[in-house]
């Protein structure tokens, strides 16, 4: 399977590239390439453009966990210091503005849409059952990059067929765009085959039946549909096809050893070519511990990584009082500085153990360290010196799934099915288990989902963010320096930050459009305040 789609993906590339020239002694067909107008007709086609697009989302990877993980209140952006990526800096304190969020948070995900309406504006699904697979799949992909774009820009334009160049679209109300979007979804569901069984590996790597369903309960809770979600989620669970790893694996999610497994309902698969290179993002180089500024890293850990994910002490401490200090969750995804210098490090060639200090201070850093994107050892490729890693991207896992269908029985009623989801995710990591409450729900999402992309829409969706964010002001950054001590400094030497750079109801719960899509197409109206 993955063979398959690589060696398609390289067709796709190809595929996608046609001379054209007005002068027709010029009018040469590029050797290797295959024209617009011959392509999109086989099998053969169809698995080259929808491996395409997994590529694409695979690209996008990396920019996507900055983009929903970064408002977070959970985390600082860190890195080397003040200037290092200061357009993560930005995002992370709310300085965020058209002319400084990167673009490609907006330009992507239209990318993605594009290639997706190819496949469907092109292939006839009643023709054969791989041409159905595609356009079923890139119907799934299109409403996923839309759903993103909505929960972040508020009301995108939505692009359902191939676009000519001249074309400006305008914005589209969220009213309008989570019942298509939802609707979309349904449709990839119907036309999808489901995973074989719970040990269906490659039944996590492309999109399946219960991954549409699972993105359309997720869709109707952004619609305040309940009742959609919850039955739409509880046919997942009730498909048997997926399972929580048990708690002695549960830190393995997030390494190589947890690839393809049962808890895993869409993840990007990452497999090598044969040349060393990977078609991956550095997400785990750019989030590791800050490597160059202490003495070593832990033997388990690749010996370079920068630092741009910190949690905050009031993550830790709200983790600490939710689940208690016999958690596996709260003793093993967030390291104290204490709990860091007692790890192995190794030893000196005369057998002393390496001890552990810091060199330079940790910017934006109060002393925890993150383990679930920590840079693991065994997961760095070698031969790319660390700047890619072997283990898979994950989209959703089952835990989300439960979360979710949690909620929508909190939101509804419960005939006992919603606490005891909610209960499961709490007892595989030993933490107290609890009734269910929507208050009960939103705490065990911000502890199991931490870093996974869905705090702050979760804040947003709930209308909890403008009290969350009240008095959170980040007028000084702090560093940790040798020995645990926490240094607060201003952000600009000494220049008061501008106010409005923290949270603003009314304007910081969706991203700016970008200056420059602004500039080529008037008909986008700026989202409020900026």
């Amino acid at each position: 399977m993955k063979k398959v789609l690589y060696i398609a993906l390289a067709i796709a590339l190809s595929a996608m590239t046609a001379t054209s020239c007005s002068q027709d002694l010029l009018d040469i067909q590029q050797k290797g390439a295959v024209s617009m107008e011959d392509f999109y007709q086989t099998d053969d086609d169809a698995t080259a453009a929808i491996a395409a697009v997994y590529n694409q989302v695979m690209g996008f990877f990396y920019d996507y966990k900055f983009m929903t993980n970064l408002p977070s209140d959970d985390v600082y952006a860190g890195g080397g210091q003040r200037g290092d990526n200061i357009q993560w800096s930005y995002i992370n304190e709310f300085a965020i503005s058209s002319s400084n969020l990167p673009s490609g948070y907006y330009r992507t995900p239209y990318a993605i849409i594009y290639r997706c309406n190819l496949i469907i504006d092109k292939f006839d699904p009643a023709e054969s059952s791989i041409k159905a697979r595609a356009v079923a799949e890139a119907r799934f992909w299109r409403a996923w990059a839309h759903m993103l774009l909505t929960i972040y820009f508020g009301n995108p334009p939505k692009i359902d067929y191939v676009m000519d160049g001249s074309e400006r679209p305008e914005n589209t109300p969220a009213s309008e765009l989570w019942p298509w979007i939802i609707s979309e979804f349904d449709a990839a569901a119907s036309a999808l085959p489901s995973k074989q069984n719970v040990n269906d590996k490659a039944g996590g790597i492309r999109v399946t039946r219960e991954a549409a369903l699972a993105f359309e309960g997720k869709a109707q809770l952004y619609n305040n549909d309940y009742a959609g979600a919850k039955t739409n989620l509880k046919k997942v669970i009730d498909s048997g096809k997926y399972d929580l790893v048990p708690g002695s694996e549960y830190m393995n999610l997030w390494r190589l050893a947890g690839d393809l497994s049962v808890e895993k309902v869409l993840e990007i698969n990452v497999t090598p070519n044969g040349t060393n290179t990977y078609p991956n993002s550095m997400l785990y180089l750019m989030w590791g511990w800050r490597a160059d500024h202490v003495t070593a890293m832990p033997k388990i850990l690749y010996n370079n990584s920068w630092g741009f994910l910190n949690p905050t002490k009031e993550y830790y401490d709200a983790l600490k009082a939710h689940d208690g200090e016999n958690s596996i969750r709260f003793k093993e995804t967030i390291k104290t500085y204490d709990d860091v210098v007692a790890m192995d490090f190794g030893t000196t060639p005369d057998g002393k153990p390496v001890e552990f200090h810091v060199n330079t201070p940790l910017f934006g850093h109060e002393g925890y360290f993150d383990m679930k994107y920590a840079y693991y050892d065994d997961g760095a490729v070698k031969a790319r010196n660390g700047y890619a890693y072997a283990n898979n991207s994950i989209l959703m896992r089952y835990a989300e799934v439960l979360l979710m269908y949690a909620e929508a029985c909190a939101k509804t009623s419960d005939d006992g099915s919603g606490k005891a989801a909610l209960n499961k995710v709490q007892a595989r990591v030993n933490a107290p288990l609890t009734e269910l409450t929507l208050q009960n729900v939103k705490d065990e999402k911000r502890f199991e989902l931490s870093f996974e992309n869905e705090r702050f829409a979760d804040l947003v969706r709930w209308g909890d963010a403008a009290t969350v964010y009240a008095g959170k002001t980040r007028q000084k950054i702090p560093t940790c320096t040798e020995g645990w001590v926490v240094e607060w400094h201003d952000y600009y030497g000494g220049a008061v930050r501008q106010k409005d750079y923290d949270f603003t109801p009314g304007k910081s719960e969706h991203y700016p459009y970008p200056l420059s899509e602004l500039n080529v197409n008037p008909n986008i109206v700026q989202n409020p305040g900026y």
